[in-house]
């Protein structure tokens, strides 16, 4: 799925070989049935899915990346639906919430590594939350001599309960800076940089004029959500 399909426009093109094989011109209503089959009616304009595709895409909280296969079941003029397999890139667990309805973004900043980030982390897994909006200063390496940097694997492996199995939407923060001159460091969030690229390489940067990690946006059910890091130093960059 492009950004097209399932963010703005929300329209999908079937290539003309198929209509003119497979579905028969007069035809303009037809049904996209799910895998449990639910069925959401839906208007073909010509080779464009239009009406109803947007439903279909927000109901099943469909994302860039995601991957649907759209299998013709009935092709008859009164009765036409393809059958529609859903390839998440971030595996949903549908039996949390009502996705119909909702999808829970949950923001949380200041973790840390101690035995209160621990508490944290498990309410946090104990919620409905289906993404983490994360908003700066991780694991306070700074807080060590030299910032230092077996901190960050180890906080790592503290949010893989949750960081391997949904979206964490991050921002560093001060304590992540890491600028350290008396040791010839001189490039400020380079732990941050090379340990969480995370969502910024998977956000198509390229298509969206994105330069680095400490700003872009990023899509999550209905929200748009835009990363900007204060601490980033203003340039040519942005």
């Amino acid at each position: 799925m492009k950004k097209s399909n399932v963010y703005r426009n929300f329209i999908v093109k079937i290539p003309p070989a198929f209509r003119q094989a497979h579905i028969p011109c007069e035809v303009t209503d037809l049904k996209l049935q799910d895998a449990v089959g639910e069925q959401t009616h839906a208007f073909l304009a010509g080779e464009v899915l239009t009406g109803g595709w947007q439903q279909f895409s927000l109901h099943h909280l469909l994302e860039e990346g995601d991957t649907c296969v759209f299998e013709l079941i009935t092709n008859k003029t009164e009765d036409l639906t393809f059958m529609v397999h859903i390839f998440h890139v971030v595996e949903v667990d549908h039996s949390k919430v009502q996705w119909q309805d909702h999808y829970m973004i949950l923001s949380r900043g200041d973790l840390g590594q101690t035995y209160d980030s621990v508490t944290t982390l498990q309410h946090y897994l104990q919620s409905s939350g289906q993404c983490l909006l994360y908003v700066g200063d991780l694991l306070y390496a700074d807080t060590y001599p030299f910032d230092y940097q077996v901190r960050w694997d180890t906080w790592s492996r503290l949010i893989e309960g949750s960081a391997a199995y949904q979206p964490w939407i991050w921002t560093s923060g001060n304590h992540d800076i890491e600028l350290l001159p008396q040791v010839g460091e001189m490039k400020p969030f380079k732990s941050f940089k090379n340990c969480f690229p995370i969502p910024y390489q998977a956000s198509n940067y390229q298509a969206s004029n994105n330069t680095s990690l400490l700003w872009y946006s990023i899509k999550r059910g209905s929200a748009h959500i835009i990363v900007l890091l204060s601490y980033s130093a203003y340039g040519e960059e942005q």
